[in-house]
């Protein structure tokens, strides 16, 4: 059972990595090119489409990230845990709000700054936990 668990959360793990990477090189940056009268309606609809995709991964990889840390309690589990609990600590106190303040008064450059800067937090941690990932999996923990 461990090692159905260590490869769905291999296979989380990859997808979120991908669309991080992905919505930190193409779509963030590209909110700067987006026509701003039209960025309202198109943040409201990029929103929407895009919790419906990470949301349910960034769930079920906390739930076998926690299941980890008690079943196996390896140094790998738990770092990962602290760098997962960092991107729900960024995603609560920056980007959230930063999206809201965007769905709220339209584009703003200053906010979409803060978004692709404070968004390599969560990158690189969840990148973190892909290589975290892939050692739990590989090790057969």
């Amino acid at each position: 059972m461990d090692n159905i668990n260590s490869m769905l959360r291999l296979n989380i793990d990859i997808a979120i990595v991908i669309v991080i990477w992905i919505v930190q090189l193409i779509i963030y940056p590209a909110f700067h090119n987006i026509n701003q009268h039209a960025f309202l309606s198109w943040h409201h609809n990029y929103m929407g489409k895009i919790s419906l995709i990470i949301a349910p991964l960034m769930i079920a990889q906390a739930i076998i990230i926690i299941t980890q840390c008690i079943k196996l309690g390896s140094i790998y589990s738990y770092l990962s845990l602290i760098f997962m609990m960092l991107v729900w600590i960024i995603t609560y106190f920056y980007s959230v709000p930063c999206h809201n303040k965007l769905q709220s008064i339209g584009y703003d450059t200053e906010t979409i700054n803060i978004l692709i800067n404070t968004n390599w937090i969560r990158t690189i941690s969840w990148t973190l936990c892909l290589l975290f990932s892939i050692i739990i999996y590989k090790k057969g923990l």
